[in-house]
């Protein structure tokens, strides 16, 4: 907001009261307080979304014409792009519409690049067999590229409780669920009883590869100089 200087009406100039925000002044003399609401300056406008804590959104407006704030312009577009018949209905009604097309195109493009980064990447990351305790007594035998984000879905916090990893995929996956068919707890459930000879096999799992976050961490330092080398 623009600097002001307001007089009392004791002739006394009034000060800002940052306590209060934007716009608040107060006499030091009288201490008559006064809110001074400025139209031809929109830089501290309000976001007009309503949260859902039924609170206007606190951050500023994007620009001199817009009603949101940055993130909520951002998200609306977004809302639109990813949506092709909204987006081509917005196109139609626009006077505008080579301009709408040219970043439509655009926007397109850069998707599909990203796209296609992003599953050339993940063909690349390496995969493991995991053994991780949920609770007292239950093992789970799963696999994942992304072992952390995958064990956190578990609500499982504490690392130690990754007891073992070892590279492989959904086959070996599916050969460990049947190697220790015998003591699962449940058939629609990954989850397997803590027993003597799953136990033995997670010792020596680990002790061949080591520490089960050292183990990812290396395989996936090899994975990336194959991949930048091929």
């Amino acid at each position: 907001m623009e600097k002001l200087t307001l007089t009392c009406s004791c002739k006394t100039s009034m000060v800002p009261v940052q306590t209060l925000g934007n716009g608040h002044y107060r006499c030091p003399i009288c201490r008559t307080r006064v809110h001074v609401a400025t139209p031809f300056d929109r830089q501290y406008e309000r976001c007009r979304v309503t949260l859902s804590n039924d609170k206007r959104c606190p951050k500023p407006i994007a620009g001199p014409e817009a009603l949101l704030c940055e993130y909520h312009t951002d998200a609306a577009a977004e809302w639109v792009l990813l949506n092709p018949e909204r987006r081509d209905a917005l196109i139609e009604r626009s006077s505008d519409r080579e301009v709408f097309v040219e970043y439509r195109d655009l926007h397109d493009e850069r998707v599909e690049r990203l796209r296609q980064t992003r599953k050339t990447n993940a063909d690349s990351r390496p995969k493991f067999v995991y053994y991780v305790r949920l609770r007292p007594g239950c093992i789970k035998i799963g696999y994942s590229a992304d072992v952390r984000g995958r064990i956190h879905t578990f609500r499982v916090w504490d690392e130690d409780e990754l007891l073992a990893v070892e590279p492989g995929g959904r086959a070996m996956e599916r050969e460990r669920h049947l190697q220790f068919g015998h003591i699962r707890q449940r058939f629609d459930l990954e989850e397997f009883d803590e027993a003597p000879d799953l136990m033995e096999h997670i010792a020596a799992v680990r002790a061949g590869h080591g520490n089960p976050w050292q183990a990812i961490d290396r395989m996936r330092n090899l994975a990336r100089r194959a991949h930048a080398s091929g």
